[in-house]
């Protein structure tokens, strides 16, 4: 995999704002990512506290993204590096 290297004035962007954007970054890989986070949410009761997601409210999950392991994978890669 292509390592990413950010120019000049991503750096200097990234300094002033404190984040980045990168469109189409992760196209290639969205189906599996939303079906990881479904599946974590499905697997810590898929609301809050374990208890149902009804659209009233926002629901939250924890373990996070660094428990799937496809996220794992993808983060060790090395494949973004500023």
């Amino acid at each position: 995999m292509n390592k990413l290297q950010l120019t000049p004035q991503q750096l200097a962007f990234m300094e002033t704002f404190g984040y980045l954007l990168f469109p189409g970054l992760l196209s290639d890989r969205i189906d599996r990512i939303i079906e990881e986070f479904e599946n974590v949410f499905i697997a810590q009761g898929g609301g809050h506290n374990g208890r149902p997601h009804d659209g009233t409210a926002r629901s939250c999950i924890l373990p996070s993204a660094q428990t799937v392991s496809a996220m794992r994978t993808w983060a060790a890669s090395g494949a973004l590096v500023a």
